[in-house]
């Protein structure tokens, strides 16, 4: 890695700049740190965490130091491009790869470890040991938490219909009564509309579940990413 770390960490901490600056997704932040607050989420989990900047902006502002709930912030990724060639962001893992004879795998751990670093210890949120970076698929990785521990998860992994159900059968046991289910890109329907089709079938199909907090028409509507959350009262059954 000695040579490809320093590539990677420029792509990724350049990319993570310009979304904190304006670029993208970075105006829907403020709402989902005040959402981790309501709830007096303690540990928070996000799948898919892309170049890390809404990692870094609950690290800076929703942490126990900064007066707010998180001591545990986990991401979940396993920071490898060639998955949907539709997705934006797996585009990007190519780019990263350009002119460069290295491997996905070479540039996963590399982000990854540009993330750990920049956000733990780095200077960008020095979070220290309140961030956990797991270099896994989101499958694989709600594997390694267990049932009813966690507060909140923030889903943002593979945006396909197929992928949603495999995040909502992963994650709903490991939520704690009360705790929330966050999906983002929920209102996207011309890039990302299997997102909606998993998330409204698994509603139809579980005709209990508590109030919807929806957000399409709120502080958090926008283009590219819209959030809807459910509070979860019990887990899901293994199959959906």
């Amino acid at each position: 890695c000695t040579a490809l770390c320093p590539s990677v960490a420029k792509f990724v901490g350049m990319n993570r700049k310009g979304v904190k600056d304006g670029r993208g997704w970075s105006w829907y932040y403020p709402a989902v740190q005040e959402y981790a607050t309501c709830i007096r989420a303690e540990k928070w989990v996000e799948v898919g965490a892309a170049w890390g900047a809404l990692a870094k902006h609950m690290l800076q502002h929703a942490t126990i130091e900064a007066g707010g709930p998180i001591a545990e912030y986990h991401i979940v990724d396993p920071f490898l491009g060639g998955y949907d060639e539709k997705d934006p962001m797996s585009r990007q893992f190519r780019l990263a790869l350009a002119n460069q004879s290295y491997s996905y795998e070479d540039i996963s751990i590399a982000w990854a470890q540009n993330i750990g670093w920049a956000l733990g210890g780095g200077g960008e949120a020095a979070a220290g040991c309140r961030l956990r970076v797991h270099r896994e698929t989101s499958v694989s990785g709600a594997r390694l938490f267990a049932d009813k521990s966690v507060d909140a998860v923030f889903i943002d992994g593979l945006h396909t219909y197929e992928g949603v159900k495999e995040d909502i059968i992963a994650w709903a046991p490991k939520v704690r009564e009360g705790g929330s289910l966050i999906f983002n890109d929920y209102a996207n329907q011309l890039w990302f509309a299997g997102i909606k089709r998993a998330v409204d079938e698994e509603a139809a199909r579980r005709g209990s579940w508590p109030p919807w907090l929806d957000h399409g028409s709120g502080p958090l509507t926008g283009y590219h990413a819209s959030l809807v959350t459910y509070t979860t009262r019990d887990a899901l059954p293994t199959r959906v």
